[in-house]
Order: C-alpha cells, then sequence, then structure tokens
C-alpha cells in the first residue's frame, strides 16, 4: 500500500506507474461501445432518418445518421432535463420526419451522465425566409472603432 500523503504536500520518493497493457486493448471496448451505440441509434429512429418514403432512399440512413451525430448544436441544462439542439438543414419531409423521430427517443427515458436528469434531443426548426437576410438587400459590414 502507498503511504497516505496529505494533498498539499509531494513524496519525494514517489514513482511513476506505468500501466501494463497496450493502446489497442483500452481502446477496443470504446470501439465496441460507439459501434453498438450506432446500430442501437439506428434500430431507434428506423425510418425516420430515411429523406423519403421511397424505398431506394431507404439504403441512405447511415449517411443521415453520420451527418446527424456531426452536426452542430446547442446543450441547455436545466434542473431535471438536459436538452441537446441539433441544428442539420434539411428539406423539409426529412426535417418533419427526423424532428418526430428525435421526439419518440424521449420514450427510451434517455438519463444524463449524473443518472437523474433525462436526455432529450430535439432537432432546430428549419430556418424561413423571414429568418434569411434578403439576397437582394447589402448589408454593410460594421464600421472598426479603432
Amino acid at each position: 500500500m502507498p503511504a497516505k500523503v496529505p494533498r498539499v504536500e509531494l513524496e519525494p520518493e514517489a514513482e511513476r506507474a506505468w500501466l501494463k497493457t497496450k493502446n489497442r486493448s483500452l481502446l477496443q471496448p470504446l470501439k465496441y461501445l460507439l459501434a453498438n451505440g450506432r446500430r442501437w441509434l439506428l434500430s431507434a429512429l428506423g425510418s425516420a432518418l430515411a429523406p423519403s418514403d421511397h424505398d431506394w432512399d431507404q439504403t441512405t440512413t447511415a449517411r443521415t445518421l453520420e451527418a446527424l451525430i456531426r452536426a452542430p448544436g446547442t446543450v441547455r441544462f436545466g434542473t431535471d432535463e438536459v436538452q441537446v439542439t441539433l441544428e442539420l438543414p434539411l428539406p423539409p419531409q426529412p426535417h418533419a420526419r427526423l424532428a418526430q423521430g428525435l421526439v419518440d427517443l424521449d420514450k427510451y427515458g434517455l438519463l444524463f451522465v449524473d443518472g437523474r436528469r433525462r436526455l432529450m434531443f430535439r432537432l432546430a426548426p428549419r430556418p424561413t425566409r423571414q429568418a434569411l437576410p434578403s439576397a437582394g438587400v447589402l448589408q454593410e459590414p460594421p464600421e472598426n472603432s479603432n
């Protein structure tokens, strides 16, 4: 057993302890966990990832899942929930389908890492023409106040 040392003091005879394992054995469980998580997410979202109802569009779900995983977004921490809002620009039909699929994930009761707050995923609203700056109007750059 190592000697008990107070936090603010250093032990002069302390030596670095090296792990007796290889990097591969540390990363392999993480790779399996990632692969299982993706499979579960593909299964849970199902047809919500498909761009349309056509049979030939059902094979692009893995691409849409990859885009969803890499999508930027925001996280809002509340007292009883953590809400993740993903910003993924999609056409109207796929956007509505994916937004509903993310809402349906709530039935699984996913918990945040603290084990008490619910984890909720949402898709950000689609931008409208009114929200976008007009293409015909040139906006002046802000002046530098040096």
